[in-house]
């Protein structure tokens, strides 16, 4: 009988149990296979003895754990848990089952449970024989773990062995070298090969410790072998640096830049870095005060080229900074190869003092022939609203141009420091030797992965501490502190005199016809020069900080000044023109009060305001420009730098500044709609309420050949617009005519909707609209249809055959709901006189 029929045979209870039971067993058999399989990936390899792990920890403080036999001792308890836990499961299970087979007994089942004791009796037989498995296994795996034990001690053994073969061939070696420098130095200092006894003391210098240890060995002959290369080795070095000393001071003596590069080299080779360093730092200071020296007595004397008399003291700074720049530039390879990076920045160090009393004289001089500082307080005065005693902008204009030469001459030099201290590249390599070749002991070891991680951090925080120091030396010298007062006078210096010249140029402004018909204010001209002027003038002095304040003051002045001057006769309106207008037209027979000259007072008027609507238009059109300009000069476009962010930040507001005037120049345009376009527009829209819209057949055909009222109408249009297209700035006319377009709109809408139309009067509508859009876009442009929108929509709705067809046209998602409304809607269907008007009214509007 199958498990199936046995379990269909006994109650539904008894059944429902023992299914579940026998489940069970089944994930215990389950669990027991997995059990085997980590059992037979768990045992690693191989594993190093506690005792070698001990031997090579240096510290020696701390009791090793065996990694891999901790791993698994932690595989080894977790399968014992697992298996103590199915056991208990596997009781638990047998004991349920016995359960189920006694009440399945007691039940009538007794031939069925007898079957199924059978079954379970046979796989209980099988798990003897899994466990018997798993017995041996793990009698296979004490004997793998106890000759991988034996294997890996052996290993290590090995291994021990050869580090300390490598150890002493490497004593044994350095012993050698130690011996052999012993023996030749002496030779060397007697031959005066400077560059080999170099190259022999500074092998005995990389030595391993080790073998100087060795001289309290017991083996007398070896330790006394040791000290006495020690002592020959010592005495070298000392009379080494003695002969380098004595040939740097005399190469310094000479003149002799050569012999000068050539002890210099020596000295890292004896580790006398310092000493070297020292050196030639009294050169370079003897150097630099001779160059200073040469420039001031130039500069004392006037110069060399009077016609740069007004930037004398930029010039100084400038072959000085030169002089000094190609100073340091010869010697720079030499000591970035020997000392490395960070002894270049300490050479600086040492010599900066020098530099700065060269450079602070130059700076005292400026302040007190130019009057620099009398100049700025009177400034400030000024600024503080003092009437008297205003400097005059075009001196201060000359002394700020030398002022940004002088901080630019300095920052370029700056800029050389930067690139020589701090350069893009890695680490140098090692330093050779005098004779060329590479030190002994370099490349001798293979850096691993984690080294070489390391040796790259330590570079970087090496140069992150360079750039830190090259910035204090920089910017806390006197020479950084006095060129930070000099800028920090320089900016309201620089604000005064462009807010000065831009009020006269203001005041003084001329109109300027530039050989086209419209016509703008030199003020425009001559403001923006003066603003490109100032904040060139400031980005040239290479200060981010200098540039940005400067163009947040000119962008305050144009905001405050320039604006107010176009602003306010445009906001006063554009003044009534019905003299003018009527002119225009061709009215005869107009004479205002005041005659003659009434009129040429408001053509004047008039030819003010669009002047000034047009400075407004072409101001922001070069301020744009000059935007893109100075960003691009500046090198503030697309870069990352954050002086260079900073400026271009600045600069941004400029397009700021250009969108008001863009604004103010719409405004005005607006306003000459208003006064000198609506008024004729009006009269003209009133005279289509004088025809009459319910036309017959015969009418419309007349029409159709002659049209008594649009044609007209757009030769009005035409004749108001053309005079202001020989005045007006190309953007600005363009506003105009879209402001026309509304007037006329508006005035055709407020017609219709006073007029009666039937089917054929509103075809004849159609026509006029048609042409008045096809006369407004050929003269607007496209954006013309878009103000034509809302009347193209209105005669559609007149145009419709009955009350279901303006339903339809109103359900067709044509845009009429969202439009006009269902109100409006029917209030023009209502203009519809051949239309029933309770119809209209009663009509269903479903959007």
């Amino acid at each position: 009988m199958s498990s199936a029929e046995i379990l269909a045979s006994l109650p539904s209870a008894a059944a429902a149990n023992l299914t579940e039971a026998v489940d069970k067993l089944e994930n215990l058999a389950l669990s027991e296979g997995i059990i085997k399989k980590q059992a037979s990936k768990g045992v690693p390899a191989g594993r190093k003895r506690r005792e070698i792990l001990a031997a090579k920890n240096k510290d020696n403080s701390l009791p090793l754990e065996d990694e891999e036999d901790a791993e698994l001792d932690a595989i080894l308890s977790e399968l014992r848990s697992s298996l103590d836990a199915k056991k208990q499961e596997e009781e638990r299970l047998q004991k349920e089952i016995n359960e189920i087979l006694a009440s399945g007994a007691t039940e009538g089942g007794s031939r069925e449970s007898r079957t199924f004791e059978r079954a379970a009796s046979k796989f209980n037989n099988q798990m003897v024989g899994v466990e018997s498995e798993a017995r041996r296994l793990a009698d296979s795996l004490r004997e793998v773990s106890k000759l991988a034990d034996a294997i890996s001690s052996k290993v290590a053994d090995l291994d021990l062995a050869k580090t300390r073969v490598v150890e002493c061939l490497q004593l044994a070696g350095d012993m050698m070298d130690l011996s052999t420098c012993s023996e030749r130095v002496d030779d060397s200092i007697r031959g005066g090969d400077w560059n080999e006894a170099a190259e022999l003391v500074h092998r005995f210098l990389t030595l391993d410790k080790a073998v100087f240890q060795l001289r309290d060995t017991n083996d007398k002959d070896a330790g006394q072998s040791i000290r006495t290369s020690y002592e020959i080795l010592e005495k070298a070095r000392s009379r080494l640096k003695e002969e380098f000393a004595r040939g740097m001071d005399s190469s310094v003596a000479g003149g002799d830049v050569a012999g000068i590069h050539r002890y210099l080299r020596l000295f890292p080779f004896i580790n006398e870095h310092d000493d070297g360093l020292q050196r030639l730092a009294e050169y370079l200071k003897k150097e630099i005060a001779r160059i200073g020296l040469e420039q001031i007595k130039i500069m004392r004397a006037g110069g060399t080229d009077d016609s740069r008399s007004s930037v004398l003291y930029a010039d100084t700074l400038f072959l000085f900074f030169d002089a000094l720049a190609a100073l340091l530039d010869t010697h720079h390879p030499v000591v970035q190869n020997g000392y490395g990076p960070d002894r270049v920045l300490d050479l600086v160090h040492m010599v900066q003092g020098e530099i700065d009393t060269v450079v602070v004289q130059v700076i005292d001089s400026f302040r007190s022939s130019r009057t620099f500082d009398e100049s700025a307080k009177a400034v400030e005065r000024a600024m503080r609203g003092a009437k008297e005693d205003r400097p005059d902008p075009l001196q201060l204009d000359v002394l700020l141009s030398e002022v940004s030469q002088m901080h630019a001459r300095t920052e370029l030099y700056w800029r050389f420091l930067k690139k020589k201290m701090l350069p893009a590249a890695a680490a140098p390599p090692p330093p050779k030797s005098p004779t060329g070749a590479m030190s002994p002991r370099s490349g001798e070891e293979e850096e691993d992965e984690e080294t070489r991680e390391s040796r790259k951090k330590a570079e970087a925080g090496r140069a992150e501490e360079r750039t830190r120091k090259l910035h204090a030396l920089l910017h806390k010298s006197r020479v950084g502190l006095s060129m930070q007062e000099l800028i920090g006078r320089y900016i309201p210096m620089e604000a005064y005199y462009v807010e000065e010249m831009v009020g006269k140029a203001i005041g003084e402004a001329l109109r300027e016809d530039k050989g086209h018909t419209w016509i703008t204010s030199s003020m425009v001209d001559d403001t923006l020069f003066l603003v490109r002027k100032s904040v060139r003038r400031a980005v040239s002095t290479s200060s981010s900080d200098a540039a940005a304040a400067t163009v947040n003051n000119v962008v305050a002045l144009l905001e405050t000044t320039f604006y107010q001057s176009l602003a306010t006769p445009i906001e006063a309106g554009f003044p009534s023109a019905s003299l003018f207008t009527a002119e225009m037209l061709g009215v005869g027979g107009v004479v205002p009060t005041g005659g003659v000259s009434s009129a040429a007072k408001v053509a004047e008027q008039r030819e003010t305001y669009l002047c000034t609507l047009n400075n407004a238009r072409v101001s922001a059109d070069l301020l744009r420009q000059l935007r893109a300009a100075l960003l691009k000069e500046s090198g503030a476009e697309g870069t990352v730098v954050p002086e260079k962010l900073k400026l271009a930040s600045a600069l941004t507001q400029l397009d700021d500044v250009a969108k008001r005037m863009e604004q103010l120049a719409s405004r005005g345009c607006g306003s000459v709609a208003k006064v000198a376009i609506r008024p004729t527009i009006r009269n003209s829209c009133d005279q289509y309420l004088e025809r009459d819209h319910e036309l017959t057949p015969e009418q419309l055909a007349e029409y159709e050949a002659v049209d008594p009222f649009i044609e007209s109408f757009c030769v009005t249009v035409d004749r108001l617009l053309a005079p202001f297209q020989r005045s007006m700035a190309p953007e600005n006319y363009q506003d105009l005519l879209l402001f026309s377009c509304d007037e006329c709109v508006r005035g055709l809408l407020s017609a219709l909707l006073k007029c009666a139309f039937n089917r054929l009067g509103a075809l004849q509508l159609d026509r006029e609209l048609r042409h008045l859009v096809g006369y407004l876009s050929g003269v607007a442009g496209f954006a013309a249809r878009e103000k034509c929108a809302k009347l193209t929509q209105v005669v559609c709705v007149l145009n419709v055959e009955s009350v279901e067809e303006a339903k339809e046209v109103w359900q067709s998602g044509s845009g009429l709901s969202r439009t006009l409304g269902g109100g409006e809607f029917k209030k023009i269907l209502g203009r519809r006189s051949d239309l029933a008007k309770a119809a209209v009214q009663n009509m269903e509007l479903i959007s």
